[in-house]
């Protein structure tokens, strides 16, 4: 019992001696004048933030916009097709002429975004785009690929689904005693 007595005491010794020392190295002031003149020179920039001036829509602009796009279910954002027709290189920059969504092609510049789809990097032979789904590569004169079939039951083997001949199957499961 005599040693968990210094250990309840150290908590509250070491947050009185931590304020102690803090009230000495800063000379006993509470705010720093270096930070004051900080922002006062912020506010005649103009700057404004929402967590500075306190209105409280952070929150509600933070709560409204999703991390992560939706990829299924209601709300589901879809993944734009994106076809590439051409690539030019030039000394001063690289484009690529793409089409979005089945619209007519349009030349992109390296970072520029146009219907959600922002060209990253213009390689020899592909693109690399980011979408709101996610990175993607989209090749040379491949052509878009088409939305996902719904999905059906497989159609049974034509020979009632008999493994190959020369594949034998697993022996039965043993019957408990």
């Amino acid at each position: 019992m005599r040693s968990a007595r210094p250990i309840l005491i150290a908590a509250p010794l070491g947050l009185v001696a931590g304020m102690l020392i803090w009230l000495i190295a800063s000379r006993g002031g509470l705010a720093d004048p270096h930070l004051d003149d900080l922002s006062e020179r912020l506010a005649s920039v103009g700057a404004t933030s929402h967590i500075i001036s306190g209105d409280g829509n952070a929150g509600a602009t933070a709560l409204a916009t999703p991390l992560f796009a939706l990829t299924t279910g209601p709300g589901a954002v879809a993944d734009p097709s994106i076809e590439l027709s051409g690539i030019s290189h030039t000394a001063n920059r690289s484009a690529a002429l793409v089409s979005i969504g089945g619209k007519p092609a349009e030349w992109l510049v390296e970072g520029e975004t146009r219907d959600g789809v922002t060209l990253d990097q213009v390689l020899s032979d592909q693109i690399e785009v980011d979408t709101p789904a996610g990175s993607k590569q989209v090749m040379l004169g491949a052509s878009p690929a088409s939305p996902p079939a719904p999905s059906q039951p497989p159609a049974p083997a034509p020979d009632g689904g008999a493994p190959p001949p020369g594949i034998h199957s697993p022996p039965p499961p043993a019957s408990a005693p």
